[in-house]
């Protein structure tokens, strides 16, 4: 019966669930991403397919130009990967992240907090 529904195309394929907490993947997180102008998607979109740890990319109207699923080990590969990577791509004028973004337990939640209190501070100085 599956052959049939593939043969008259109402089934078009299959997929496989990988389980990334499987994997040692134990940090979701979605971001926003400005980009400086938008001729810049292209490149932006190439520099992110690059990058592993990026399983989603998606083209947004409103608030951000790009929005991004992002799968990592830990909170510091999450960071560092930010830090190191993303905004280092040329075109991204800022990425984005709020404690509401992020998925994962209340650890990740008190980092985000802490770090959003340390820019408030320098925004403020």
């Amino acid at each position: 019966r599956v052959q049939r529904l593939l043969n008259i195309g109402v089934v078009s394929g299959s997929e496989f669930i990988v389980s990334p907490q499987k994997l040692g993947y134990n940090t979701c997180a979605y971001m926003g991403i400005y980009l400086e102008k938008a001729k810049y998607h292209n490149v932006v979109a190439e520099a992110l397919r690059a990058i592993p740890e990026v399983v989603e990319c998606h083209y947004t109207t409103g608030q951000y130009a790009i929005f991004i699923k992002i799968q990592t080990k830990t909170n510091k590969h999450l960071k560092h990967l930010i830090d190191h990577e993303l905004q280092d791509i040329e075109g991204i004028v800022f990425a984005y992240f709020s404690k509401n973004d992020v998925v994962r337990h209340k650890l990740v939640q008190k980092i985000i907090n802490a770090y959003e209190i340390m820019e408030a501070k320098k925004a403020a100085s």
